[in-house]
């Protein structure tokens, strides 16, 4: 109960560059985890998230942003944010499937929550971006369980 509640909407407005915010954030989660568990308030967080199989929330919103966007890629909609024509080309090149980020002429514009997840999705190796579905969210959950 306690994760839904702090990753609502977190692809929309999740590490804004407000490492304040994302760290009181990721305070609550790690209290919960102790709570959880009923440890001592000064014993170690990272345990706790670690005995209950927990990922961090800096991780969490970054696996849904990659989510967010392999849906957008593969999605049958031609309504969708993303260009196919405009932000990926067919050539074939080492850069193929690589998205192009959205320029902007402003800092607030360069804040959107597709920047950011895209910007996720182009670090992630080549041979995960064309998986199906259900091994792309098992193949980046071990990802990202391992790289933070």
């Amino acid at each position: 109960m306690v994760i839904p509640i702090l990753e609502y909407a977190s692809i929309v407005w999740g590490d804004k560059n407000n490492k304040v915010l994302m760290d009181s954030i990721q305070v609550l989660q790690s209290r919960a985890a102790k709570m959880v568990l009923d440890r001592a308030p000064h014993s170690s967080s990272t345990e706790a998230l670690a005995d209950l199989n927990w990922v961090n929330l800096t991780t969490r919103r970054q696996m849904k942003r990659c989510l967010y966007i392999y849906n957008l890629i593969n999605s049958d909609n031609r309504n969708n944010m993303i260009i196919r024509g405009l932000d990926r080309h067919s050539r074939n090149t080492r850069s193929k499937d690589t998205v192009r980020i959205i320029k902007s002429d402003t800092n607030w514009g360069l804040l959107r929550s597709l920047n950011s997840a895209l910007l996720d999705w182009n670090a992630l190796p080549m041979e995960m971006r064309n998986l199906s579905y259900n091994a792309f969210r098992i193949s980046l959950h071990n990802t990202c369980r391992f790289k933070f």
